[in-house]
């Protein structure tokens, strides 16, 4: 008879035990960490300096990140609703170190014709940087589905 051992995973963020499912679906999390990691209730803040901000978002990943959901963005429909919370949740959070000349484009949600804005003001606003960080992990599925239609 063979040896049929059940493999044992643990959390990597929390320790607990967890099965194969999380171990290889939830990226080793148990389920209140996956979630946690992945979909959070509220926005988070990312990063407040402006000189860590001009580093991260001038690195070629993050461009080509950066560019995609732009991609993504002009092409979809996407949920206003879900970035208009983002942007509160952020405002609420961080305040404009330019006077909100960077940032105002924000107050009537994120539009299609002011992306380019957003995209270069990322780079000079704490605020633009953090909502633009947390709607790309927001839009995380729905970018998947647009850049692979066919799975």
């Amino acid at each position: 008879m063979p040896d049929t051992k059940e493999e044992k995973f643990k959390c990597g963020k929390c320790g607990i035990e967890i099965g194969g499912h999380n171990q290889y679906c939830h990226d080793g999390m148990c389920d209140d960490c996956y979630f946690e990691e992945y979909f959070p209730e509220d926005a988070q803040v990312f990063e407040a300096d402006i000189e860590k901000i001009k580093i991260h978002c001038r690195m070629g990943a993050i461009k080509k990140e950066n560019q995609k959901f732009k991609e993504f963005l002009q092409s979809a429909d996407f949920d206003q609703e879900r970035v208009i919370k983002i942007i509160k949740e952020i405002e609420d959070k961080i305040k404009c170190p330019n006077g909100g000349h960077c940032c105002s484009m924000l107050k009537e949600g994120l539009q299609k014709k002011d992306l380019g804005k957003f995209f270069a003001n990322a780079e000079i606003c704490p605020i633009v940087f953090n909502v633009l960080e947390n709607s790309r992990e927001e839009f995380l599925e729905d970018i998947y589905a647009f850049e692979n239609p066919d799975l």
